[in-house]
């Protein structure tokens, strides 16, 4: 898109621009779901019906065709983003969106358990994001803010499976991630239809809904699968970054929430982790596809 409305951009130029736009309206999320007035199934389930429609066209047969994989990526997504939106609105919005980033701690885990062996330089960035984990879960709770930090921890350890699942599949695309909106839509719709109330819902929070589901997902996909054709998934997964030191700010200037002092110490931690692992795996042989896919599902 921006390479079409600006030729003269190198490729790597319009990479960067292009996920850098995606990051920011990832970034917007958190401020949505507290200014809306509906609950988290209310607001995962119908920003999930509108993402999954704006992106159906993408949805080709060989999707499908991906075996057991495909059951884990949807299965896990939809667990993802409603522990994501509970976290949010039950915590901190900067507490959720980092400790939710604390998945490739997680997959350097499962990935150590699952091959028996243990890749020893990266051990010392997983430390400094369990070293963030437990700052955030020695935070002194008020109301909702430590089962929110405990989803939140769920939102991480299922965005590490959706992860390794992705990078199972014989056919990825975006139309995966519309596949997953759908499910997560039906799932939620099957399970607690009383959760959506259409004609009780307000006008404002409807276009906050469309603004999720078409813009913050649908939009930002867009962007983002363009970008990974262009710049190294080790250069998208750092300036995806900007999504989590975004995310509480447009909450501050929303509604007023600041974190507090754990919140601020636990997200430099899982921040400098993660770069730092980004940074150790970019000095390694070529990635695999779980690298782009740990910036594929963005809730």
């Amino acid at each position: 898109m921006i390479a079409t409305l600006f030729p003269r951009l190198r490729p790597q130029t319009a990479g960067m621009l292009l996920v850098l736009g995606a990051a920011v309206l990832w970034s917007s999320n958190g401020m949505f779901i507290k200014l809306l007035t509906v609950g988290p199934l209310t607001v995962t389930g119908l920003r999930a019906l509108v993402a999954g429609l704006v992106l159906a066209p993408t949805i080709r047969a060989r999707h499908f065709r991906n075996g057991w994989p495909l059951a884990v990526v949807l299965v896990s997504y939809a667990v993802l983003v409603l522990c994501f939106v509970t976290a949010t609105k039950w915590t901190t919005a900067a507490n959720a969106i980092a400790i939710q980033s604390t998945s490739p701690g997680w997959v350097f885990l499962f990935t150590a358990l699952a091959e028996r062996k243990l890749a020893a330089r990266l051990v010392p960035p997983q430390l400094a994001i369990l070293a963030g984990i437990g700052i955030f879960l020695l935070e002194p709770a008020h109301g909702t803010s430590f089962h929110g930090n405990l989803v939140a921890l769920v939102a991480g350890v299922t965005f590490a499976v959706f992860t390794m699942a992705y990078a199972r599949l014989r056919h990825p695309g975006i139309g995966i991630i519309s596949l997953c909106n759908l499910l997560t839509f039906g799932a939620l719709w099957a399970i607690r239809p009383q959760a959506f109330p259409f004609a009780q819902i307000v006008p404002t929070d409807w276009l906050m809904l469309l603004y999720l589901g078409s813009v913050q997902v649908g939009l930002a996909f867009c962007l983002f699968t363009q970008a990974m054709l262009r710049i190294p998934p080790t250069q998208v997964a750092v300036l995806c970054l900007l999504e989590p030191l975004l995310n509480p700010v447009w909450v501050y200037l929303a509604v007023g929430e600041a974190p507090s002092t754990y919140g601020y110490t636990g997200a430099v931690a899982v921040l400098c982790g993660i770069v730092w692992d980004s940074l150790l795996r970019h000095r390694a042989p070529p990635p695999l596809r779980a690298e782009a896919a740990t910036v594929m599902g963005r809730d």
